[in-house]
């Protein structure tokens, strides 16, 4: 799959998340704002979109984004 790419500081990944779901994709790498990939962890949750394996940077450099995103149920 190509890397899908969003405008930095958009807050609708509706989109994205739909074909990572339509196609399968079970890993999901991403560099993001904190505010991005907390807005994108959140939208993933409601649409049902859980990869196995979700690596971030720059979001979660710092304990205080890490503590933003809030706990989600793993199952």
């Amino acid at each position: 799959m190509l890397p899908h790419l969003a405008p930095v500081g958009d807050d609708d990944f509706s989109g994205s998340i739909a074909e990572f779901v339509r196609d399968g994709c079970e890993i999901c790498c991403a560099v993001l704002p904190a505010l991005d990939f907390i807005s994108f962890w959140k939208q993933a949750a409601t649409l049902d979109y859980r990869p196995k394996i979700m690596t971030v940077g720059e979001a979660l450099a710092f304990p205080q984004a890490v503590a933003a995103i809030g706990a989600r149920p793993t199952t």
